[in-house]
């Protein structure tokens, strides 16, 4: 196949990319989590506002954060059209516990798993 005919992957000589790539890598699942929720405040708000209308909604009290975060990923790409958005599933169980611990009215909403978002989540101790 000639030069002109071969697929290049956008990002491969992209020196920007290859910084940014690898400094993610080095980044912990909480701190890749922190990152995003910083930068993505549109889901947490649309996490808790599903969440509450599943409440409202059916009455029921449980739901799992999977389902919510699929509706969340339809709702965003909808409403922003990019087709650059992502919401990675790692990020799941982190968003699952600060819901839980942010949201009063939630706090019993979703059936946890042990997770390497527990330890993340840990309040801290307080000296007496």
């Amino acid at each position: 196949m000639s030069a002109a005919g071969a697929h290049v992957q956008g990002d491969l000589f992209d020196p920007a990319a290859a910084v940014r790539d690898e400094r993610e890598s080095v980044l912990t699942p909480a701190e890749k989590f922190e990152q995003f929720h910083a930068d993505n405040p549109a889901v947490y708000a649309t996490l808790c506002r599903l969440a509450r209308e599943w409440v409202d909604r059916t009455g029921r009290r449980k739901i799992g954060i999977g389902a919510l975060t699929e509706r969340c990923r339809w709702e965003i790409a909808l409403a922003t059209n990019d087709p650059e958005f992502k919401i990675n599933n790692n990020h799941r169980a982190f968003y699952a516990r600060l819901i839980m611990r942010d949201e009063p009215d939630l706090a019993d909403l979703f059936e946890l798993r042990k997770s390497m978002a527990d330890e993340w989540d840990q309040p801290t101790s307080k000296a007496a």
